[in-house]
């Protein structure tokens, strides 16, 4: 009887002391897993990539431009085996816009007109939209028809006609 009240206690004090293990690791599972559409938390985004590959989002703004409307954010990390991207979409004036496409084009390695665009809306769904010829994406990356799977992959994309720009970059980071 002795016995069987003290394996009692001891796996409830077993389960007490688990609870806040658990509790912080789902947590963070949550965290990890989660897709971020605020803007607001673009330069901690950003401060925190940076400390793992800053190479990898070397083209996106320290900060969110002053100017312009803002259409889209996004940030999905990076879990597990699975890749990360992070995006950002505005419209800014179009001297803005000109002096965006002369430093892109001087480093971009490869360019396309039009194409499909993925964005995710809430961390179930994803809107695949059709750009118009007027989008140039610029690959900024070193060889971009030979890049490994879980390779970080740079682009931009231009409308000289709408005045927008989408920063973009996906990969293990």
């Amino acid at each position: 009887m002795k016995a069987i009240r003290i394996l009692i206690w001891t796996s409830g004090l077993l389960v007490l002391l688990l609870i806040p293990f658990i509790s912080s690791y789902v947590g963070k599972f949550k965290h990890a897993t989660t897709v971020t559409i605020d803007i607001n938390k673009y330069g901690e985004i950003l401060k925190e990539i940076k400390k793992h590959d800053p190479q990898a989002i070397f083209h996106f703004p320290e900060s969110i431009p002053a100017q312009g409307d803002i259409f889209y954010f996004h940030y999905r990390p990076t879990f597990m085996q699975g890749d990360g991207d992070i995006m950002l979409w505005y419209k800014t004036s179009p001297k803005k816009i000109e002096e965006l496409y002369e430093r892109f084009s001087k480093i971009m390695t490869k360019s396309y007109h039009g194409g499909h665009l993925e964005y995710c809306t809430s961390n179930e769904t994803s809107k695949l939209i059709e750009l118009s010829k007027d989008y140039e994406t610029m690959q900024l990356d070193e060889d971009p028809d030979n890049i490994p799977e879980h390779e970080n992959r740079r682009e931009v994309i231009i409308s000289r006609e709408k005045n927008e720009i989408i920063f973009w970059a996906y990969g293990v980071f």
